[in-house]
Order: structure tokens, then sequence, then C-alpha cells
């Protein structure tokens, strides 16, 4: 009653209680959903993480098809071993290798995320024919073929090739 008569509204009321005025209830433009694509992007933007989906499900027999470990899985797997993993690229930052032959050249470090978890992964490019450029971007979907590295705490993939989803049939 005191929130009554301050005009305090309450969380659990409607525009149907008497102190809620007509006047200042504007009701929202009827506008049509957005593609999941956007929504997804939306959602990641705006909290971090995605609520209504995820962008991979939607591929996800052909990335279960074509991959050959999932990353939970990555702990059953031998250093020796070369994997094919189709997943999401997350946390994407270039940087230049400070010494060695290819000092000067910039690699790319990312995270591949697929349904089940997540691996951190390095791409040095004289690893990949040139045109890796227009694939390897942030929240790109891709099959990505290499070695896992466990000399750290965390294992990492030295990727050898990364392919588009359209050219896995033909070569994986």
């Amino acid at each position: 009653q005191a929130d009554r008569r301050c005009g305090q509204l309450s969380i659990f009321g409607s525009p149907g209680d008497d102190h809620f005025h007509a006047s200042t209830y504007q009701p929202l433009p009827d506008v049509p959903d957005w593609p999941e694509g956007e929504l997804l992007a939306h959602e990641k933007a705006a909290l971090g993480f995605y609520v209504t989906g995820h962008p991979l499900a939607r591929f996800e027999k052909l990335l279960r098809l074509y991959s050959t470990i999932a990353l939970r899985d990555v702990d059953r797997s031998h250093e020796n071993m070369e994997h094919v993993v189709g997943g999401m690229i997350t946390q994407m930052e270039a940087r230049v290798l400070q010494s060695g032959a290819s000092a000067g050249q910039k690699f790319h470090r990312f995270k591949i995320q697929d349904l089940s978890g997540s691996v951190e992964s390095v791409l040095f490019p004289p690893e990949q024919p040139e045109p890796w450029r227009e694939l390897v971007k942030e929240d790109a979907i891709l099959f990505f073929r290499g070695r896992f590295d466990f000399r750290r705490e965390e294992p990492s993939m030295r990727l050898k090739e990364v392919l588009p989803l359209e050219r896995a049939r033909e070569q994986l």
C-alpha cells in the first residue's frame, strides 16, 4: 500500500493494475525476429555466451562425420597422431615470430571450439597454402587438421591445414 501511495510499481504488476496508467504504457512495435545467426551474434556480444542455441548446432552431423576426435576426448590422443577437428574459431589473435628461420612472419593463435569443448591452437603461415587468409577469422566454422601438443599444462593443437566446410567431402 505504501508503494502504491508513492507511485511505485510492483515487479509483478501488470497493465491491468489500477496503479498502472495507460498513458505510460506503449506497446512494442511489431517487428520480425532476427535470423538465427544474427540473434546468436547479438547474444554473444551482449552476454559473452549463447543462450538460445549454438552456431555449430546446425552443422553437427557434418562435423561429427568428418572429425576424427571430439575436443572433450583430446586427452585420449597421442602427440604423434594427426586429427581432423570441425569447429569454430574464437579468441583469435595474430602474432609475429620473434626468432628462428621464419622470424618476422605472422602466425595465428586461437581457440577451436566444437560442441564438446575447446582447445588452444596455432597456425603458422608456411604450414597452410595462401588461401587460408580468407578462411581464418573470428567465428568462422571450419575443419582443422593437425597434431595435439601435450607439453604444456593444457593441450594445444598445431595446425597443418584449414579447410572450409564445403570442401570437406572431397578432401576428408
